[in-house]
């Protein structure tokens, strides 16, 4: 039996156990519940993981009716109103929708990637109410009983994220660096002022801006002020990382292609999103879109690329920041409010991934 499969098996019980004794306070007591709709996980591994599909759904369900605060509509029905889709690929307007027809409030969607053993879960927090913003959130585990913590921690932010109030409201866009090749990219950003902030927006404008022709990188800030946030997209062009090369040039050849900065994720997991080889023509198109393809891995906070001529030719150095990982969540001066009652609103938890957009949603 998988530990997934097992520990759920295990939960059920447990929880079986517990109603029987608690019956009788709940109907004294019985807090105002949300609705929310759990649709199958995407799996994407090589390693025959796709049980995952489901158990990490059954697992995600048990937390959150044991939350109390939380009831989840029926698998049978969530499946019954997807005919004809898979969930991720519907937009944001058919999850309202579906939400809609099961009677939710919300629907919770999910991917889940293995890497060399290293799993990135990835999970998306949609209201049935388009007033208020989706919000996502992006764990990692190195192997799958870690993972098994993650969906703990999963179901308390999601717990946290379906009674909490809505975002601020953006007051502010910015991009610096690379003015000449955005243009009128502005006007296709889902970031824009007067709007409710989403990191989920955040993260799109993100790809957005990184598939432009000639930007290499794009990173964002968030400033909070009195009247909202400030949001600053930095870029930085293919030129900008690699001055003086010459794509076209067919004697600038690349001699070897190293991975430096990484501590938790293997380099071959990064190796594998890259596309240039040694010995072959040295290409900045090339190299833009292999930044990119590390990017995507959702690991990483920056990525850049480091060129030196040797003998044989160019050596590419990509040096990577990975996302820092939260060990503790302190909070002080709440001399009023118990700190239970914030730390359960917070979407933050130990042993996730910072996530810097997410960051601000907290603060």
């Amino acid at each position: 039996m998988h530990p997934i499969t097992r520990t759920l098996a295990s939960f059920c019980v447990g929880i079986a156990v517990l109603a029987a004794g608690a019956g009788e306070v709940r109907a004294q007591s019985a807090p105002v519940r949300v609705v929310v709709a759990l649709l199958p996980f995407e799996v994407h591994s090589a390693g025959g993981l796709d049980y995952l599909e489901t158990a990490l759904v059954d697992l995600l369900e048990s937390r959150l009716e044991a939350s109390g605060r939380v009831d989840v509509v029926e698998s049978v029905v969530v499946r019954e109103a997807m005919l004809g889709h898979a969930a991720g690929q519907m937009a944001e307007d058919a999850l309202r929708k579906l939400a809609r027809d099961v009677g939710a409030d919300y629907v919770v969607t999910g991917s889940l990637t293995e890497l060399a053993g290293q799993f990135s879960l990835d999970m998306r927090v949609t209201p049935v109410d388009s007033a208020f913003t989706a919000r996502t959130m992006v764990f990692t585990a190195d192997g799958e009983d870690e993972l098994l913590d993650r969906v703990n921690e999963l179901s308390e932010r999601v717990v946290g994220i379906v009674t909490a109030t809505p975002s601020a409201l953006v007051v502010g866009v910015r991009l610096a660096g690379a003015e000449d090749l955005t243009g009128g990219v502005r006007s296709e950003l889902e970031t824009k002022p007067g709007q409710p902030y989403s990191s989920d927006a955040v993260r799109a404008d993100l790809d957005t801006l990184r598939a432009l022709p000639g930007i290499a990188t794009a990173t964002v800030e968030t400033n909070r002020t009195a009247d909202g946030v400030e949001v600053t997209f930095r870029l930085v062009t293919s030129e900008q990382l690699l001055a003086g090369s010459d794509p076209e040039d067919p004697t600038d050849v690349v001699a070897e292609v190293l991975i430096k900065g990484n501590r938790r994720i293997e380099a071959d997991a990064i190796r594998a999103r890259i596309s240039t080889r040694a010995g072959e023509p040295y290409s900045a198109r090339r190299v833009a879109s292999d930044i990119r393809e590390v990017y995507s891995l959702g690991f990483f906070r920056n990525v850049k690329v480091l060129s030196e001529d040797s003998l044989d030719g160019r050596v590419l150095t990509f040096e990577v920041e990975e996302n820092p990982v939260i060990r503790q969540v302190t909070i002080t001066g709440n001399d009023e409010i118990d700190g239970e009652k914030i730390r359960d609103a917070l979407t933050l938890t130990t042993g996730s991934t910072l996530d810097f957009p997410l960051l601000y949603e907290n603060s």
